[in-house]
């Protein structure tokens, strides 16, 4: 839960992200209902993209990465804009780095999206600058598609940071941790060319890059020749993805402007199976802490082909390879095998880690599950379900509660979200009736619009 120990009403914050859950979860009814009819297209208005766009970000926003990165004093604060973080509190009169961040957070969620575009200048204007820009670039920059398997047999997982993962390519300049010997990221920059979130096991949503869209080829080049900018293609370039189909023409727009009475048409795309397990690879590079599927069969599939493929190739000697070797012990129970020990993880790189566990607490729970799943046996339905149990409602328990802001979120500014805090509530909430999904710990471990769709 959000609480704003500095209001008179504590709950403000969380209340109206209620509001915000109920409006997406309501919108991505619709778009279920319209797959489950087999409908060709799903028809929404311009607000109901602005409430499904908002609370994507939002649900990023709010993650355990944020809370990293400001939940703790100004001197221990790390990241490059720790300057502008510090004139912005000093600005508002604030003593803690998360302070900000909540006020950023109230600010995005009580500014409205105006059909004149005000609400841009507003969020800048009032919440910190760098996150209010990104805000901004999450709403303009991209259009939004859907996805569904072309084969019965294939299916979407979900992680339990799935709706904030990015997919582009990125780029790291690393060092050497002094006190460790292990090797750390120093800087790095990244591409955002296609934003995703699975609905259900039989639907993604997709944010891509409008850089992506056709006719923009010349801006992508150009884009690409940036220094700062990594000069590779997307995973996903070749994954023909058609905008929807708005209400009006450009000329129309030119003159009278966007008007949220404006509709968009938007086809469930089909996609092969080769995009399928490619989403999913990407999802699975970046879990942390839990894995949820549908099917033994498609999950057993998909994390093979993860693990197989060329382009995610492991780094011997990096602390976040454990996580691969936790899906490798997976792969293996739904192979009905006992887990193996890769060499990865034998000799003086255990006791490495320990001490980097004990310098840091905060790896400890990365670390924990992945020896919780190695020492279970898993040569059975039945062991698997032990290893389950306890994560495995992420999509059953909630899929036919109301939609509503979870009781379960971090207070502000002491506690750090959990990895069951991540679970995403609203969607977990319209995911439909799942009665088969499984979940299970993964590791020791985890341009703009031409037209606003």
């Amino acid at each position: 839960m959000y609480r704003d120990l500095n209001a008179s009403y504590a709950n403000h914050i969380e209340d109206t992200l209620g509001v915000l859950e109920n409006k997406a979860s309501q919108v991505v009814r619709r778009i279920k209902d319209a797959q489950k009819s087999g409908a060709a297209t799903v028809d929404l208005t311009r607000i109901q993209l602005n409430d499904l766009r908002k609370f994507l970000f939002i649900m990023k926003y709010r993650n355990n990465k944020f809370w990293k990165k400001y939940g703790c004093t100004m001197d221990e604060y790390a990241d490059d804009d720790k300057a502008h973080v510090r004139a912005f509190m000093k600005l508002r009169g604030f003593t803690k780095p998360a302070e900000a961040w909540l006020h950023t957070l109230k600010v995005i969620l009580d500014t409205p999206i105006d059909e004149r575009g005000e609400w841009q200048n507003a969020v800048r204007k009032n919440g910190y600058s760098h996150d209010a820009m990104w805000f901004v670039y999450h709403m303009t920059e991209s259009y939004l598609s859907f996805c569904q398997p072309s084969h019965p047999d294939d299916e979407f997982i979900i992680t339990e940071n799935g709706f904030g993962i990015n997919e582009g390519p990125t780029m790291y300049i690393y060092g050497m941790d002094p006190q460790t010997g292990l090797p750390t990221v120093k800087s790095g920059s990244y591409t955002e060319y296609h934003k995703i979130a699975p609905l259900s096991p039989k639907l993604l949503l997709v944010l891509r890059s409008n850089y992506l869209r056709k006719g923009n080829e010349a801006m992508l080049r150009a884009k690409r020749a940036r220094p700062e900018v990594p000069d590779s293609p997307s995973l996903f370039e070749n994954l023909q993805l058609d905008p929807a189909t708005p209400s009006y023409d450009m000329q129309e727009l030119i003159n009278l402007g966007m008007k949220d009475n404006h509709t968009f048409s938007f086809k469930i795309q089909k996609i092969s199976t080769e995009y399928t397990d490619l989403f999913n690879t990407v999802m699975l590079e970046e879990a942390r802490a839990s894995i949820t599927w549908s099917s033994d069969i498609a999950m057993r599939k998909t994390l093979k082909a993860y693990l197989e493929n060329p382009k995610f190739k492991p780094h011997p000697g990096l602390v976040l390879e454990l996580k691969r070797e936790a899906k490798l012990r997976l792969l293996d129970i739904l192979d009905g095998t006992a887990p193996k020990v890769s060499p990865l993880l034998q000799g003086n790189f255990i006791e490495r880690i320990e001490d980097e566990i004990a310098q840091k607490p905060e790896l400890e729970v990365y670390f924990l599950l992945g020896k919780h799943t190695l020492n279970v046996p898993s040569n059975s339905n039945t062991d698997i379900s032990c290893l389950q149990e306890e994560n495995r409602q992420i999509w059953r328990s909630t899929c036919n509660a109301p939609p509503k802001s979870p009781a379960n979120e971090h207070s502000l500014p002491t506690d750090p979200p959990t990895a069951r805090s991540m679970s995403q509530p609203a969607m977990q909430a319209i995911a439909g009736t799942c009665s088969n999904s499984q979940s299970i710990p993964v590791g020791s471990y985890t341009c703009t619009s031409k037209c606003g769709e």
